[in-house]
């Protein structure tokens, strides 16, 4: 039995059924063998080893997908200082909540492993607004790695998140004391709305609305968001 599978064996299954289904047949493969006359000696062997092999092939699919490292690139657009400080999210269709603006590497949209281009595009198609004449990428704010579960894909993956400082309409006076209305303006048929780092801390607008613990993890990365530590009761 290889290493992969042992350290399997002491993990928990996403799949429940398959988890049964693997428990079921080891057992009865293991009464089968015990029954006198039931199975000679060298048929013993599969029905020993079969469940384990089911178990090899999911752990030789997680070790692939921990392997692979999804590249993507998000854009840090905040208007307002301290308290008064909101951040830009958009709602994601996939995920049911609020994310930020951003999404991963693709060079088959001439990405060409650069997150800077990777930013610029999804600008364009998240926000509909074109690099650098209606916004500006600054900085690289730092790469930030994660492990997370993909809800999609059914497993844990390894991500990789590189942060930018964006400006929307830098050469354009905008009036931030209404930065809803400015937040719908911006728009390709997608909800934009901005949220405090409170909101943000919750993982939940005021209204009630889920945001990705993704978002909180790349603003307490960057420091926009604290950290709180849950204090053990006394």
């Amino acid at each position: 039995m290889s290493l992969a599978v042992k350290d399997l064996r002491y993990q928990h299954l996403e799949n429940k059924p398959e988890k049964f289904r693997l428990w079921f047949v080891r057992s009865l493969s293991l009464l089968l063998c015990k029954i006198p006359g039931h199975c000679t000696p060298q048929q013993r062997v599969p029905l020993m080893t079969e469940p384990y092999k089911k178990l090899e092939e999911i752990a030789r699919a997680r070790t692939r997908a921990l392997a692979q490292v999804q590249q993507s690139a998000f854009a840090i657009i905040a208007i307002g200082q301290e308290n008064e400080r909101r951040y830009l999210l958009q709602w994601n269709a996939n995920w049911q909540m609020f994310n930020l603006i951003g999404g991963k590497v693709d060079n088959n949209k001439g990405d060409n492993n650069c997150f800077r281009r990777t930013i610029e595009r999804e600008l364009e198609e998240e926000l509909g607004i074109i690099c650098p004449q209606e916004c500006r990428v600054g900085r690289e704010l730092g790469q930030l790695r994660l492990q997370q579960y993909s809800h999609r894909q059914k497993t844990i993956k390894n991500y990789q998140f590189a942060l930018f400082d964006v400006q929307i309409l830098p050469n354009l006076p905008i009036d931030w004391d209404s930065p809803h209305y400015f937040a719908r303006w911006l728009s390709t048929g997608r909800e934009n709305i901005f949220v405090s780092a409170d909101e943000i801390q919750n993982l939940s607008t005021v209204n009630g609305r889920p945001i990705s613990a993704t978002t909180r993890h790349v603003l307490q990365f960057i420091g926009e968001v604290p950290i709180f530590h849950q204090k053990k009761a006394e």
